[in-house]
């Protein structure tokens, strides 16, 4: 939009017109021999003439402003500073002196700021279209309009020049300029100039743009791709363009007006896999008179991510297990239109509870949604203004705690997982959610055989209890749910639960932690670690009929670990026959031993008197 016109800094010049001369007046003005003896020297009378346009820029390349140009009509060597404007296309047109009295000409107005009326001058271009030239200025800024002169009058040599094209950049066009050829040249030894040079001046200003790109932490974004739009009611985009591998961009030529930049794309696959497009608005202005680069920083916030660790990595049946869910906190949140935090239990785990989060009030700044195995932790508008405050003073992680425990569905040496995530929307790219973070956690257990120390055959009903010895001035006894399987550890061992060997020798002992601690990998490969956190032994309480009890107790591991894992055989001997019944053969053996003794001590008194 074109502003309010500068006069264009042309001084013209008294001319012909200003003092009311035509040719046939000269002489009667001067002495008839001064006149013979001045129109024999100085009066040149010539058919053509030519006007020259020399169109500059009001600001100079260093960017100060072009003085006003007084150069009498004459043509005059510009300094290197002045920028010529190519482009910029003109109108030239013969005028009347009532046509141009009609646009506000006056004869005695010979000089800068003529008075013409700008909108009639444009209307009489158009009305006298078909005798109208025009033209643009060459790459000096020049055009050359050749006139014809009538030299029977030469008041009747009257021209509008007036901008009927500009170019990029031009806020204000020149003022259109009326020049009678040829103009007086004063005392010049020519009386008449036929070559008259016009400096009109455009307010020129086109600016730059410079978008610097980086992420939160400071890091340059390269490849990022945004567009540049004019902030009008058409929006007309003016270009696309990707920063480098400084995270810039740059736009020169900019002509005054509202502008914003709108990321499109973030380029790489590095950057999708990171980032959220940021879509809003990023406004600036081209103001006039301030030519300084507009700088702009615009910052990419990282995807939400979330984490979790779960408090133990092995654990019995039924045993409370304690999860904590680090969510980040998203650079815009204060933005977003939606942020949950989405927790799914796998089917192994029963829910228990979860923890107020620190700092949130529940049913305000966030709500909490159960359906089945999923807990969904929803954050409103007002919890996530909370979120921005927090991350403007520097936290990127808040924590949620939830509880719960394993149940019976729970596969021995499988890994138990829960999963984690959040949604988000930040308005600018569709509804996402992140990538599923995994805790795991595992339980155990251990086979075992009873059989007969020398026939290896099977042996049934035998009973044990499972003591945990890893404190070994407390020894726990292990007491199983029949139904929930879940496992407690008791002091006593009147209420330890009895594992009973089955008519094949067997029986199991699960729903255990494992011996040592464990750590998962993301795909939730289990590892044992050296740590022992466990030290399990079964002791038999009683032994199958005609056995006696093993003596002492069968340590045992619960592992993954197929050489640790094997089935342990607990063998039981006969007890002998002599013990078992208490028979004759018992009460013989005792009178011969009573009759031996009895003889040994005949024989020594017998040596005792002999001596």
């Amino acid at each position: 939009m074109k502003s309010k016109k500068a006069y264009s800094g042309i001084m013209l010049f008294g001319t012909l017109l200003g003092v009311g001369l035509s040719v046939s007046s000269i002489p009667s003005l001067l002495g008839e021999g001064t006149h013979t003896a001045y129109a024999q020297q100085n009066y040149n009378y010539e058919n053509t003439g030519t006007i020259h346009v020399h169109k500059v820029a009001n600001v100079n390349g260093d960017g100060n402003a072009v003085p006003e140009i007084d150069n009498g009509g004459k043509e005059i060597t510009l300094p290197d500073t002045v920028k010529p404007l190519e482009g910029v296309e003109f109108s030239f047109v013969k005028l009347t002196k009532a046509e141009a009295k009609a646009l506000g000409w006056t004869e005695d107005n010979t000089g800068q700021g003529q008075g013409i009326d700008e909108a009639k001058a444009q209307d009489l271009v158009k009305a006298k279209a078909s005798s109208v030239t025009k033209a643009k200025t060459d790459a000096k800024g020049n055009i050359d309009f050749p006139v014809q002169v009538d030299t029977e009058d030469l008041t009747n040599n009257l021209y509008l020049i007036t901008e009927t094209g500009s170019i990029k950049g031009v806020v204000d066009e020149a003022y259109p300029m009326i020049v009678n050829v040829p103009e007086l040249n004063g005392s010049d030894a020519k009386y008449f100039n036929y070559d008259i040079h016009v400096y009109p001046k455009n307010y020129y200003q086109l600016n730059s743009a410079e978008l610097d790109k980086k992420d939160e932490d400071g890091k340059a974004l390269a490849d990022t791709v945004f567009e540049l739009r004019k902030d009008n009611d058409a929006t007309d985009l003016v270009g696309t363009y990707k920063t480098d591998k400084e995270g810039k961009l740059s736009v020169d030529g900019l002509e005054l007006g509202d502008y914003y930049f709108q990321e499109k794309d973030l380029g790489s696959d590095s950057n999708k896999n990171l980032y959220l497009l940021d879509g809003k608005k990023f406004k600036f202005t081209i103001k006039k008179g301030e030519t300084a680069k507009v700088v702009l920083d615009v910052t990419n916030y990282k995807k939400p991510v979330v984490s979790k660790v779960i408090d133990k990595e092995t654990v019995d049946t039924g045993e409370d297990v304690k999860y904590t869910l680090s969510p980040s906190i998203p650079g815009n949140i204060g933005e977003y239109k939606e942020y949950t935090v989405k927790d799914v239990l796998g089917d192994e785990l029963d829910y228990v509870s979860y923890e107020p989060i620190e700092g949130m009030t529940l049913n305000t700044d966030y709500t909490v949604q159960r359906s089945g195995q999923t807990t969904n932790f929803v954050f409103t508008e007002a919890g996530r203004k909370k979120l921005q405050d927090r991350f403007d003073k520097g936290d990127r992680k808040f924590t949620i705690l939830l509880n719960a425990k394993t149940n019976s569905k729970a596969k021995f040496d499988t890994p138990i997982k829960n999963d984690v995530s959040t949604i988000y929307d930040n308005g600018y790219e569709p509804r996402g959610e992140t990538p599923v973070d995994h805790a795991y956690t595992i339980i155990g257990d251990h086979d075992f055989v009873k059989t007969d120390g020398d026939t290896k055959v099977p042996l049934d009903g035998a009973k044990f209890i499972v003591k945990n010895k890893i404190d070994p001035s407390h020894v726990k006894y292990m007491k199983q749910d029949p139904k929930t399987l879940a496992v407690t550890w008791v002091d006593s061992k009147k209420d330890a639960t009895e594992f009973t060997s089955n008519k094949d020798g067997k029986f199991e002992v699960s729903g255990l932690q494992y011996t040592n601690d464990v750590d998962f990998d993301k795909q939730g490969n289990p590892t044992i670690t050296d740590k022992k956190i466990n030290d399990y032994a079964l002791e038999e309480v009683q032994a199958p009929e005609g056995y006696t009890p093993t003596r002492n107790d069968v340590p045992f591991i619960v592992s993954n670990d197929k050489d640790a894992k094997g089935v342990i055989d607990i063998k039981n001997l006969k007890t002998p026959e002599t013990v078992r019944t208490g028979g004759i053969g018992t009460v013989g053996f005792i009178v011969l031993a009573l009759g031996a003794g009895t003889g040994m001590y005949i024989m020594y008194k017998r040596v005792k008197q002999e001596a």
